[in-house]
């Protein structure tokens, strides 16, 4: 898993390549983190390159959207692809998160 991030009208944008497996969660939960004390509130996580996430990936966007909340910030899911946005919902987690199909979109919605 690769992970970069940048700044746009004062939304973080995290672009995550790669799997969001048990090996690799622990990373992208630790940097995301990370950002939250940076006093980052507002927040997208490009999935137009993962190919894959597991439970424990699943569990920090979960872990992050729920830290974000009572700090009046949102996470927004940009591109996902349609095998995990079905995981999303058979999860029952697809209410729980805001997505969107570009990043214009995505920016459009804070």
């Amino acid at each position: 898993m690769e992970l970069t991030t940048r700044v746009v009208n004062l939304v973080t944008i995290v672009d995550v390549v790669g799997k969001v497996d048990t090996i690799t969660a622990p990373a992208l939960e630790s940097a995301m983190i990370a950002m939250l004390d940076q006093g980052v509130k507002q927040m997208i996580l490009n999935f137009e390159k993962i190919d894959y996430v597991s439970s424990s990936g699943f569990r920090v966007f979960l872990l992050i959207q729920k830290k974000l909340k009572p700090l009046g910030g949102q996470m927004v899911l940009q591109q996902v692809n349609t095998q995990i946005m079905h995981m999303f919902k058979v999860s029952g987690f697809g209410p729980i998160f805001k997505f969107t199909d570009s990043e214009q979109n995505s920016l459009a919605a804070f």
